[in-house]
C-alpha cells in the first residue's frame, strides 16, 4: 500500500509513504509534520488494520476533521480530505477499493479495532 498525502494550502512536494502507521503532527519526530501552533504535537495518526485505512485522533487538543466533521477514529477513503490545525490534507492510496466500504470504525470486526487501539 502506498499513502499519498497532498498539502492543500502549501504548494509542495506530496509526501509518500509505504509503512504505516504514519502519525501527524508538529513534532519533528512524526511522519508528516505541520508547521501550526493549532496542531499537536502527535497530532492523529493512520493505520492499515485488515487492508482498511483508518485515521484516530491522538488526543489532539483542536480535533481532526475529516471532510468537514471532527472525528475521534474513522475508516478513510481516497480522497477524503484531513483537517490538522490550519492545514489540510487530502489523503490518496493505492489498493482495494472493494475493501473501503466501511463508514466508521465501529464496522470494522472487534478483534482490528482492539488491535487499533492499543
Amino acid at each position: 500500500m502506498t499513502l499519498t498525502f497532498l498539502q492543500l494550502d502549501v504548494p509542495q512536494k506530496p509526501f509518500q509513504s509505504t509503512e504505516l502507521p504514519v502519525v501527524i503532527g508538529r513534532s519533528e519526530e512524526v511522519q508528516v509534520r505541520v508547521d501550526c501552533r493549532w496542531a499537536s504535537r502527535r497530532h492523529c495518526e493512520i493505520d492499515c488494520i485488515n487492508g482498511v485505512l483508518v485515521l484516530r485522533d491522538l488526543g489532539s487538543r483542536y480535533g481532526t476533521i475529516v471532510n468537514g466533521e471532527t472525528v475521534q477514529e474513522i475508516v478513510l477513503n481516497s480522497g477524503d480530505e484531513i483537517g490538522v490545525g490550519l492545514h489540510r490534507f487530502i489523503v490518496q492510496w493505492s489498493s482495494d477499493p472493494s475493501n473501503m466500504e466501511y463508514e466508521s470504525v465501529k464496522d470494522l470486526d472487534a478483534k482490528a479495532a482492539h488491535t487499533f487501539a492499543r
